[in-house]
């Protein structure tokens, strides 16, 4: 009887611990996309936006009152390209093997310019110091060359600059993007007037960052697996 006892807690913990690797496995897929793109935990998912030129929209952006944030347009096609506009201090972690990220200036040119994947270095043209990289038959400047490790995902990524002073092609329109407006303080008043531009329904968090927290200082980030490897043992065992 004992050992029906124990053995059923045992069973029980276990489930317990399965369920916690599922949600440590989920949390560390969200903070993978978070480093990718270099989105703080405050990123918001702007929802059912309207389709207008992305042009006009970038424009009136840059007219608002909004400041201290980054608008990241991630092409539903190719999750591995985006277009970014920032405006003020904004939260950017994007791991730079070389050059530099895009700077208020960049965001004000005539001209986009490019940070790119460390896989995609090879496709850029270089005819002297400076490398170029070709976009919709256009050549623009690499000012820098991110990327992590071997196999992740940000290796491929290309961002690109936006500024209201661009020529873009009118065919270019936010619906083909999945928008997220990353504040480095977040404001209802802020997130309103965002919403009021999109003609969005509303938002949702990117990342939940209480979660994030707890998955960096919990214990079981650490020595959870063990934990579960050596229940299971003890499971055999008996």
């Amino acid at each position: 009887m004992k050992k029906k006892i124990f053995f059923d807690a045992i069973l029980v913990i276990l489930t317990f611990l399965m369920f916690l690797c599922f949600r440590q496995n989920e949390q560390r897929n969200n903070e993978s996309r978070l480093n990718r793109n270099g989105l703080s935990v405050n990123s918001l998912i702007v929802n059912q936006a309207q389709d207008q030129p992305l042009q006009t929209t970038i424009q009136q952006i840059a007219k608002s009152p909004l400041k201290n944030y980054q608008l990241q347009f991630v092409s539903r096609k190719d999750p591995n390209f985006s277009y970014i506009y920032a405006k003020g201090d904004v939260n950017s972690t994007l791991p730079l093997i070389s050059g530099r990220f895009f700077n208020q200036h960049d965001y004000e040119s005539e001209v986009p310019f490019i940070v790119l994947g460390s896989n995609l270095t090879k496709q850029t043209y270089q005819p002297q110091a400076q490398q170029y990289y070709q976009l919709n038959h256009n050549y623009y400047a690499v000012i820098g060359v991110t990327g992590v490790g071997e196999n992740s995902a940000i290796n491929q990524h290309t961002f690109v600059s936006l500024s209201p002073n661009q020529t873009l092609d009118s065919a270019i329109r936010t619906g083909q993007f999945r928008i997220i407006y990353d504040p480095s303080t977040q404001k209802a008043s802020d997130t309103k007037k965002v919403l009021q531009i999109f003609h969005a329904t509303g938002t949702k968090r990117l990342v939940d960052s209480s979660s994030i927290k707890r998955e960096r200082q919990g214990w079981f980030d650490r020595s959870g697996m063990i934990i579960t490897q050596i229940i299971l043992l003890l499971a055999l065992m008996i």
